[in-house]
């Protein structure tokens, strides 16, 4: 026998459901809709839709929870959805410097190929014009699993039974502390080398048009 639950005026199921926290995340794709008909509603049609599902974050208690990010597929913005490709292994550092040398763009099947992949993540905060509600959102903090970026798990949490379960080889542990300061300085310029999957996509995509 059910009864009827009342709904406050005031009541947001978002904060019982969703990733709205800003920090750093261990997440997988549970869900992805490359037109935003299913998962975007009236309002991203068009939008690549990825619904992510938390395994482990520096916020506390936050497994389980999901986050939906919008990616528009403007050539304006390809540069997030590259990074979302290149953390999400579906395509490598080196296969992106063969097209820009040929001139050519990648087919990527994302609704195919997404769903169940891991990646690092960093929320930042995010606070709606309209109401003036602060969430969280990726804004291209996208990483790579064994990317050297997130090897100090006390800054990246990570869930290692799921880690493991993703079959790809971690880099050694970063035992520096978490709470270090984080040069904000442009380092010297370095001779050319071999790009490497966590190299970040805006300087792969540096020249394309």
């Amino acid at each position: 026998m059910g009864f009827e639950v009342p709904i406050g005026s005031d009541f947001d199921p978002s904060d019982s459901v969703y990733l709205n926290s800003p920090g750093r995340y261990h997440l997988i794709v549970v869900d992805c809709d490359e037109d935003g008909m299913r998962l975007g509603g009236r309002n991203n049609k068009g939008e690549m839709v990825v619904e992510f599902e938390c395994l482990a974050g520096s916020v506390p208690n936050q497994e389980g929870m999901r986050h939906r990010s919008y990616f528009t597929k403007s050539a304006a913005a390809a540069w997030k959805i590259m990074r979302l490709a290149l953390a999400a292994g579906l395509i490598t550092a080196e296969e992106v410097e063969r097209h820009k040398q040929a001139g050519t763009y990648p087919m990527l099947e994302f609704e195919r190929d997404l769903k169940g992949k891991q990646i690092f993540a960093e929320l930042v905060e995010n606070t709606n014009p309209n109401n003036g509600k602060v969430t969280a959102r990726i804004e291209g903090g996208m990483y790579f699993l064994a990317s050297k970026q997130c090897a100090n798990k006390t800054r990246w949490p990570r869930n290692e039974a799921m880690i493991t379960k993703s079959g790809i080889k971690m880099p050694p542990s970063d035992t520096t502390p978490a709470t270090a300061v984080k040069s904000t300085s442009r380092p010297a310029a370095q001779p050319a080398k071999p790009q490497t999957q966590d190299e970040t996509a805006d300087d792969l995509l540096s020249g394309v048009v």
